[in-house]
């Protein structure tokens, strides 16, 4: 990750800003590369808009940006990257260009299906710290042939944390079977009608058939 990819299909990197901004999760704004340790502000992704330029807006104090330099917007749950160029401060907003380039360590590689507007479930089962099993019956966020991400309540998210091993043993409306040693890659707040959840993504430990994926879904 030494060097940004320029990005050849901008209508997809939209829709990677737009599905994060859809999230409202927390992101970093920082006026140097990530790897330099060099952090910003911290601001919410519900605060972007995005049209024709990408606009953030803040309480943070804005005195240490200066226009024309290049910013990164930073998704530590996937280790998410975007340059972008900042273009104005405002009072209380920063108007930045859309970003096309970008760098990223953890992202899902195939083609995410969301089903955070169904009811569709995801069955797992892992050993906690003492050995004893624990299954959770919870909700499915979204879906891919490498992963899913899904919604624990504060008690739940007590028994995870980022690096566990765990089974999948169902998928509500999917044909699967037992998917074992799936593994916790993040674990990150998730608000939603004023209520607070935790998200958790994990990664398969084998990838999911066409067949095995559920039909109902929100892409």
């Amino acid at each position: 990750m030494k060097e940004f990819s320029k990005y050849q299909r901008k209508d997809d990197i939209r829709r990677m800003v737009n599905s994060l901004i859809g999230k409202g999760v927390k992101l970093y704004l920082w006026r140097k590369h990530f790897e330099r340790k060099a952090k910003g502000i911290i601001i919410t992704s519900s605060n972007l808009v995005q049209g024709d330029y990408l606009m953030a807006f803040t309480d943070e104090n804005l005195s240490s940006f200066k226009p024309k330099e290049d910013l990164y917007i930073y998704y530590e749950a996937i280790e998410l990257v975007f340059k972008v160029p900042l273009r104005k401060i405002g009072n209380g907003f920063l108007e930045m260009g859309v970003p096309e380039n970008f760098q990223v360590k953890n992202y899902r590689e195939a083609e995410r299906i969301h089903y955070y507007e169904q009811s569709n479930s995801i069955s797992i089962s892992k050993r906690n710290r003492n050995s004893t099993p624990t299954c959770y019956s919870v909700k499915l966020y979204d879906l891919s042939a490498t992963g899913a991400s899904f919604l624990l309540d504060k008690f739940q998210a007590q028994n995870i944390e980022k690096g566990d091993r765990m089974t999948v043993l169902d998928i509500e409306g999917s044909q699967s079977i037992p998917i074992p040693d799936c593994q916790a890659v993040y674990i990150e707040t998730f608000e939603s009608a004023g209520s607070k959840h935790y998200k958790v993504g994990i990664k398969f430990g084998r990838p999911l058939k066409v067949e095995e994926f559920p039909t109902n879904s929100t892409h």
